[in-house]
């Protein structure tokens, strides 16, 4: 299964070293964390589900993620922070504007319902679905629920190039853009529901990916004396593979 994702992030960064008073952005040596929050949107992808009586092929399935309305108890309450569609990423710079990271994105993915897909294959346990398929079908709660709603979390690392746009005489604002190429691996909460099988939902190793990003940045005399000295809003693309038969030990009863 493999998953072209889009989203676009909103993000507060805290640099972890001290302020200077000749301040220059990004320098050898400096370390910083970032949190945020995203929203996704997903590529069609086949899904492949198989078990001791049915193998199934669905093609070209769509899907959506499932953000938090947006509140200070959903989003900056401590103990509800890590439940939105959020970001985690720490760094260091190995050179000026040259840093290496690593971090957690945590997205959220929820097949469409009542959608109507290609399917291909069998299922031989017995039920109003049973038979063998190849043509149309439409997708159902009480057919097949598949989400990653507890996260599509793809654990990364990445190299990002800071460049800079704009930064005036007395280092009171500053603005730039971010490039960045990472890899990583994929270690959602896949929760499953398939006729009636007992529900399935557990965290499990399912894949890898690779991400290119570009942001944009602002830093002012404010926020440069403040516990969040930088702001980010960018985009992100992230291809996903899973492996074609990582559901087998879901699914398998």
């Amino acid at each position: 299964m493999k998953k072209t994702v889009f989203f676009i992030l909103f993000i507060l960064a805290y640099n972890l070293m001290s302020a200077q008073k000749n301040w220059v952005p990004h320098q050898k040596g400096n370390a910083f964390a970032i949190w945020g929050w995203n929203r996704a949107s997903y590529s069609n992808c086949d899904l492949s589900i198989k078990g001791a009586d049915y193998d199934l092929t669905f093609y070209n399935i769509s899907a959506h993620d499932r953000p938090t309305e947006v509140s200070y108890y959903n989003y900056l309450k401590i103990d509800r922070i890590t439940i939105p569609q959020t970001n985690f990423r720490v760094g260091y710079f190995v050179k000026d504007n040259f840093s290496i990271s690593i971090g957690v994105d945590h997205m959220k993915y929820v097949m469409d319902q009542d959608q109507v897909v290609r399917a291909k294959g069998y299922i031989n346990r017995k039920s109003i679905y049973q038979g063998s398929y190849d043509g149309n079908i439409k997708m159902n709660e009480d057919f097949l629920t598949f989400e990653h709603t507890d996260g599509l979390n793809y654990i990364n690392a990445e190299v990002e190039k800071y460049n800079g746009i704009y930064q005036s005489k007395n280092n009171n604002l500053y603005f730039g853009y971010i490039l960045g190429l990472g890899t990583g691996v994929l270690f959602p909460k896949t929760n499953v529901k398939f006729l009636d099988y007992e529900r399935n939902d557990r965290f499990h190793f399912s894949g890898f990916g690779i991400s290119a990003k570009a942001a944009i940045e602002a830093y002012d005399e404010l926020s440069a004396k403040s516990l969040f000295d930088a702001y980010q809003a960018g985009f992100t693309i992230h291809v996903l593979w899973g492996y074609g038969d990582y559901l087998d030990s879901l699914l398998c009863i």
